[in-house]
């Protein structure tokens, strides 16, 4: 009787003992993820989200915007620090400036592995064009690391996206454009940061070229689930008069020397606003905008592999009557905590209204739409709050009547419900915002 006892309470031990071991295993796992918050796309210029790996920690919101006091005055960029969730309250500190009349735009922010904020922006002082980046070294920003991508006096450097590539460091694609013959053309180039603060960085790489001004081309930068960075772009062809959505794959990261391309439709304007989020799959998925002289589409896109070659799903996000324009433009998109596809941006004939769009499935066979508000949307940036829930940035007259950039923060998923909105008046009262960007 005793040696049976002894026998059961060994086996009790032992079961204990691996239930222990089981917990120790599982705490450092999830100990372990990566704590930087889902950045997402966001930003102006179109910030684009890594895979899906959501906070362990409750950080908040930050963002950052270029702001002029008046349409001929000088521009100042800065960024902010939410205070909570809601960014109903924040601080702020100027990062850089630029003279009257010269420019600071395309914003774009993201946290870093390492838990910098990192942001590049293009600016344009007097005979000069430049791609630059700071990093901040503390929470209020206030001692940034600045470093210059290129620089020139005779190109024009425009939309710098950025995202983090599979080494932790920052990748980032832009436009350099030219005007040749009477004819613009936008080369996209990519560099890759060699450190978290890219004042070192590989060469500079060409990926392809749009034969289009960059006011009428886009482009989104990611970064695939094998560590491959990937371009969507409005692309252009020479003599042609209609634009088509393209994708570019780096063939071999971190050097990027080689791009595989493949261009979508080929029969009608499209390829407006470009998009990419990056599925739990790692795959890309895209938005953009079409037009065909009638009716506007906002069209997603879920690649099946990760340079979409295989039969891909396509579906209708939004869709309606456009007199002489995409409809639907300003577009920025992420993947939400259930794995699918969420995407903020402006619709033209709803008298310019700021809406949200998220799929129910991940193919989005069924979706949600909730507008949230007329003369709103411009410049749209998103990310997810570490409440699974949309933040969203945008320029806006008439929300909360400020002509000026606000921060939304969503109490659902879908953006539907009583939302939190508070202006950015980070300069003045009355500011002219050029640029501006939310980040996780």
């Amino acid at each position: 009787m005793n040696k049976n006892l002894f026998f059961r309470n060994k086996i009790f031990i032992s079961f204990a003992l691996i239930l222990i071991l089981v917990a120790i295993i599982a705490f450092y796992h999830f100990s372990f993820l990566d704590k930087s918050l889902f950045t997402g796309q966001p930003v102006v210029g179109h910030l684009p989200p890594q895979t899906a790996i959501f906070p362990t920690t409750h950080e908040y919101p930050f963002f950052a915007e270029a702001t002029q006091s008046s349409s001929s005055g000088p521009t100042q960029f800065s960024f902010g620090q939410c205070d909570n969730l809601a960014c109903t309250s924040f601080s702020s500190t100027p990062i850089d400036n630029v003279t009257n009349g010269q420019y600071i735009s395309a914003v774009n922010a993201v946290r870093l592995h390492n838990g910098l904020r990192f942001m590049v922006y293009a600016m344009n002082p007097i005979g000069l064009n430049i791609i630059k980046v700071a990093t901040c070294n503390n929470s209020a920003c206030t001692a940034p690391t600045y470093a210059t991508i290129v620089s020139s006096s005779s190109h024009y450097f425009t939309q710098p996206v950025v995202a983090i590539g599979a080494d932790g460091n920052p990748v980032i694609a832009y436009f350099e454009e030219e005007f040749v013959g009477g004819q613009y053309t936008s080369l996209i180039k990519f560099v890759q940061c060699t450190t978290s603060t890219c004042t070192t960085h590989g060469p500079i790489n060409y990926v392809d070229t749009t034969y289009v001004s960059t006011y009428y081309a886009h482009l989104s930068l990611a970064v695939e689930g094998n560590g491959a960075p990937v371009i969507a772009y409005t692309f252009v062809a020479p003599n042609i008069s209609f634009a088509n959505l393209k994708l570019a794959v780096c063939n071999n990261p971190p050097s990027c020397t080689s791009w595989y391309t493949k261009q979508f439709d080929n029969h009608w304007n499209s390829g407006s606003y470009p998009q990419i989020a990056i599925l739990p799959s790692g795959f890309p998925a895209l938005a953009h905008s079409t037009w065909n002289g009638a009716l506007g589409q906002l069209l997603y896109i879920q690649c099946s592999d990760y340079l979409c070659q295989n039969p891909y799903n396509t579906a209708v996000l939004a869709s309606g009557y456009a007199n002489n324009n995409y409809r639907y433009g300003y577009i920025s998109s992420i993947v939400g905590p259930d794995g699918n596809f969420i995407v903020a941006y402006r619709n033209l004939e709803a008298n310019n209204q700021l809406s949200v769009t998220k799929c129910t499935t991940p193919s989005c066979s069924s979706v949600t739409i909730s507008p949230i508000g007329t003369n709103s949307g411009y410049e749209t940036g998103i990310a997810i709050g570490f409440d699974g829930n949309p933040i969203i940035t945008t320029k806006s007259s008439n929300l909360q009547n400020y002509t000026q950039p606000i921060i939304i923060h969503c109490p659902t998923s879908d953006c539907s419900g009583s939302l939190d909105i508070t202006p950015l008046n980070v300069q003045s009262p009355n500011i002219q915002p050029r640029a501006i960007g939310v980040a996780q």
